[in-house]
């Protein structure tokens, strides 16, 4: 059974901060995973103990972070550090829609600060495996995975996604940056 992971269908669902960090004993623990065909404004005034991916599957929202407005349509996404406020919302101007996917994790400092150094947050497109490696994190943390495996693949998608945000490996792409 897998202690701390939690599958949520609408991130507004979703508490701030579940789990403390002296818990975390694995080098990763999948915190939340989940998708939202109708996206709620979310505001992260505290911020979160975990480090976030989300990304838009379908039409676009403004994410704020640093009292800066980002605007991302679907094919992109937005890394956000753990321990950094952050909201974010529809964007009604320009897109009916607003579908999200994510997951939210649990890691040491360390890697995180391998890949992105100092930085906050990193806007990127959707690279093409994502889509694949989330559906078998998806079926592990929904009772078909143990804890290990559960950490073992959250760990290797996390450090993929790093990877190609930071490197352009494939076909993601850093359109933007925050320090």
């Amino acid at each position: 059974m897998i202690k701390y992971c939690i599958y949520y269908k609408d991130i507004a669902d979703m508490p701030t901060n579940t789990l403390p960090k002296t818990d975390v004993n694995l080098p990763f623990v999948l915190h939340s995973i989940g998708y939202s065909e109708k996206q709620t404004a979310v505001q992260r005034t505290t911020a979160p103990t975990w480090h976030q991916f989300i990304w838009i599957k379908k039409g676009g929202g403004d994410f704020f972070a640093d009292d800066k407005k980002i605007s991302l349509k679907a094919g992109e996404g937005i890394f956000l550090r753990g321990e950094y406020p952050h909201a974010y919302a529809k964007n009604d101007k320009e897109f009916d829609d607003f579908y999200t996917a994510w997951f939210t994790f649990y890691c040491d400092k360390s890697l995180i600060d391998y890949a992105m150094g100092e930085k906050k947050y990193m806007v990127f497109k959707i690279p093409d495996f994502l889509a694949s490696e989330l559906e078998q994190l998806q079926e592990l943390a929904k009772g078909n995975g143990t804890t290990l495996s559960v950490s073992a693949s959250g760990y290797t998608l996390a450090c993929e996604l790093l990877e190609a945000i930071t490197k352009q490996k494939g076909d993601a792409l850093i359109i933007a940056v925050k320090e």
